[in-house]
């Protein structure tokens, strides 16, 4: 049974673009365009500090080892 694709974006999906690219459904220069249509999301990102990061992964750790 093959899929059925029932929309655009899932046809620029980035899980299946290359497949939709080998298949025919999406040149290049589709992709492209797709692309430069995208509107930034990067408002939406939420930044965190390396140190942050490690520190919450090493309590996660500490805290594990306390359950034994």
């Amino acid at each position: 049974m093959g899929s059925v694709i029932k929309s655009r974006e899932q046809l620029f999906d980035v899980r299946m673009i290359e497949r939709n690219r080998v298949k025919g459904l999406v040149s290049d220069a589709d992709y492209k365009a797709w692309q430069k249509s995208l509107k930034d999301a990067g408002d939406n990102a939420e930044y965190l500090s390396a140190e942050v990061f490690f520190e919450e992964a090493a309590e996660a750790d500490y805290d594990e080892d306390d359950e034994d």
